[in-house]
């Protein structure tokens, strides 16, 4: 629905209409003065005027049904031997006026000259104001979102609902919702809700212009990001996202960030789905061998690994985690995120002593507490990382992708995969300046 259908759902008034006297403290007379209508204003500053009137005496001056009423319309300024008329904004007053010579049939050029404005602004305060009480026009009328607050208890009540169906942003969840119930909700009333309930946050960073320039490769396969991420219950997150199409290809969960961990899951990746041409890391210790302790750089067990299969090391910048701001933006909604994952699961999660087993089975042979997860189970995900990572996947829209078809990560991936005849060493080399 749209944003008038909104705020009428929620009981607000319409903007253009005054309160009743009741509730707005009325009673008093329609000007801000208790000046007579018409007459000349006192001298001041040695400044003589007449206030939404016709010049001083004058025989050749038109003759309206009544004179406007007191306000800061047009006003008549001596200037030398002459008067010369100042134009200035209307106020409530004198709409009223307008709107009221008009009803009475007046016509529209006496009721423009008298009120000092355009025969059009005449014609276009009369059609605003069609069907109001002169009594009830409020002039002007504050725009944009109601101040009477969001819409009622069952605008309200949807959008938490469509949050906790489908976990979205403001964004994808106005069209969720229209699809679901046949609803257009305004997006500031979506994201007012959230932001009421816990649900959103005010991000200073998207304020602001965007950056238009887009480093995203065009075919699947060309390049995996990899990063570890520290998880809450203090075990260690690594997993490989493919540029161009965002999706996660795999992940595992291990007690400690080591190189190992790290190609444990990517041959486990690579088996399935193929090795990519290029992998993007940081220079942490895990994925470089750096210099320290007195020692010259060397080639690490990660990078050695990378040669032997000839897929391309890209390191990114040292102190520039926006290079790898792909997976950096898939850690931050998974920390937004993963508590609703962990009370969903939590009942369907089973650890013993020796390890950490569930429904999707343990592996690992660098710890018994190591915990693989990914396309590689074929037995419904059970641990609440991999629950997340299903959902971004398979059934989250990603506002990178094709957003007309709600696009998902898994259907981006198999649409960007290479054809026959693609260049996809020449996408390796030119689209996107990462290193």
């Amino acid at each position: 629905m749209g944003a008038r259908a909104g705020a009428a759902a929620g009981g607000a008034r319409d903007p253009r209409r005054r309160r009743p006297a009741s509730a707005a403290g009325e009673g008093r007379s329609g000007g801000k003065g208790t000046r007579s209508a018409g007459g000349p204003v006192p001298a001041r500053d040695g400044v003589e005027m007449t206030v939404c009137g016709s010049p001083a005496p004058s025989s050749s001056s038109p003759t309206l049904p009544e004179a406007p009423p007191p306000g800061r319309g047009a006003k008549w300024r001596w200037i030398g031997s002459g008067q010369v008329r100042v134009m200035s904004k209307l106020d409530e007053s004198q709409v009223k006026w307008i709107v009221r010579q008009r009803r009475k049939g007046a016509p529209v050029a006496e009721v423009a000259e008298g009120a000092h404005v355009s025969s059009s602004w005449v014609k276009r305060l009369a059609r605003r104001y069609r069907g109001i009480p002169v009594n009830e026009i409020v002039y002007p009328y504050t725009m944009g979102r109601p101040r009477d607050g969001l819409p009622g208890r069952r605008e309200h009540s949807l959008v938490i609902s469509a949050y906790y169906a489908h976990m979205e942003g403001a964004t994808l969840l106005v069209a969720s919702i229209e699809v679901s119930t046949g609803l257009r909700f305004p997006h500031h009333v979506v994201q007012g809700v959230l932001k009421e309930n816990g649900l959103a946050r005010t991000e200073r960073g998207k304020a602001g212009p965007r950056r238009t320039a887009r480093y995203v490769k065009r075919y699947s396969n060309t390049m995996w990001h990899t990063d570890y991420k520290l998880l809450p219950d203090g075990r260690w997150l690594v997993s490989y996202q493919d540029d161009a199409s965002r999706r996660i290809m795999a992940w595992g969960v291990f007690e400690r960030a080591t190189a190992a961990n790290a190609i444990e899951v990517l041959d486990k990746a690579i088996a399935r789905y193929g090795a990519p041409l290029s992998i993007l890391s940081d220079h942490g210790s895990t994925f470089c061998d750096n210099e320290s302790g007195g020692r010259r750089k060397g080639e690490g067990q990660f990078e050695r690994y990378l040669k032997e299969r000839g897929i391309r090391h890209i390191k990114a910048r040292v102190g520039h985690p926006q290079t790898n701001g792909k997976l950096e933006r898939v850690h931050g909604e998974m920390e937004r995120k993963l508590p609703l994952f962990m009370e969903a699961s939590a009942a369907r999660t089973t650890r013993s002593g020796g390890g950490a087993t569930g429904a999707t089975g343990a592996t690992g042979a660098t710890g018994a507490t190591a915990h693989v997860g990914g396309p590689f189970h074929t037995a419904a995900a059970a641990d609440s990382v991999d629950r997340f990572f299903e959902w971004f996947n398979n059934e989250r829209p990603n506002m990178a992708l094709d957003t007309s078809i709600r696009e998902t990560p898994a259907q981006a991936y198999r649409r960007k995969m290479p054809k026959p005849g693609d260049d996809v060493q020449r996408d390796l080399e030119t689209s996107g300046a990462y290193a």
